[in-house]
């Protein structure tokens, strides 16, 4: 496979910063897999976020197996703790200055 880049974007409104120099997309072949390798941008946070994503996945499966829980099961407890970080989210975000105030009040 060979190396391609392709460079369609205008950047001058994207203000200065390494990608004026970068082209907007980059492919060529990763020598350790022989697969594609496309060159990406990722945000900083990006490997946190997918190291813990995959620690979680374990955790839940251990968890899962141990307690002898169906999928609906964890669905549940999966469902009401996502409903518990939204509200709390919701509320920071609506009342920074007052964490206690309910998100739906005004």
């Amino acid at each position: 496979m060979e190396h391609k880049t392709w460079t369609t974007d205008v950047k001058s409104a994207w203000g200065p910063g390494p990608w004026q120099d970068e082209p907007d997309k980059e492919q060529w072949e990763d020598p350790a897999t022989g697969y594609r390798a496309p060159g990406l941008r990722l945000h900083p946070r990006t490997m946190a976020v997918q190291s813990a994503s995959a620690q979680i996945h374990g955790d839940l499966l251990e968890v899962q197996q141990e307690r002898g829980l169906t999928d609906a099961e964890m669905m549940t407890i999966l469902a009401e703790n996502v409903q518990r970080w939204a509200k709390f989210q919701l509320r920071a975000e609506r009342h920074p200055d007052d964490p206690e105030r309910k998100a739906d009040e005004a």
